[in-house]
């Protein structure tokens, strides 16, 4: 029904990186649909290496024109936070960089969500702090995601930053809500 990436899509913040992604996409998923014909929702978000322009070494990079190069690559519109809803079911994707300016667009897609009471995903690139891989893992936000996100324990949020597998038994961390290091 979905595809989420939680970030990292390019390396280098080139966007002959980011476009390597975006027609991946569009090969396998054909205008968003499965073989079947069925829609699949690409449920992708920036990360801190989707931002390094300073690394793209003279390559047009994803930054500082991120809105612009998404929409271009991945034909829908950009923002920092952007609530999507799979089958009922909200998402919502936190681009890096969200808390800078976001902030109260994320807590106002929270509580919308939150208010329907059933199960709703969220997906930032750092991990929330103090949940999946605990105060020992580098990449995690500032905490202001754990204390919104804390009023709701049918959220269910994605991050990435870490890189660590999947199968070290800190990546699930169920407390106040689900926080899972992917």
């Amino acid at each position: 029904d979905g595809v989420l990436i939680a970030g990292d899509i390019a390396d280098q913040g080139r966007i002959s990186q980011l476009k390597l992604c975006a027609d991946a996409w569009f090969k396998v998923f054909p205008d968003g649909k499965g073989s079947d014909g069925r829609p699949v929702e690409q449920l992708f978000l920036f990360g801190n290496h989707d931002s390094w322009a300073h690394l793209a070494k003279g390559a047009p990079a994803v930054w500082p024109d991120r809105a612009k190069v998404w929409e271009d690559l991945f034909h829908e519109p950009y923002a920092d936070v952007r609530v999507k809803t799979v089958k009922g079911y909200d998402f919502i994707l936190c681009g890096w960089g969200y808390q800078n300016g976001s902030l109260d667009v994320f807590k106002t897609a929270v509580a919308s969500a939150g208010a329907k009471g059933r199960p709703f995903f969220a997906a930032q690139h750092p991990h929330p702090r103090g949940t999946c891989h605990g105060e020992l893992a580098w990449g995690r936000d500032g905490g202001e995601s754990t204390r919104i996100l804390s009023a709701y324990p049918n959220a269910v949020v994605f991050s990435g930053h870490s890189h660590y597998v999947l199968s070290d038994e800190r990546t699930v961390w169920q407390q106040s809500f689900t926080s899972i290091g992917a």
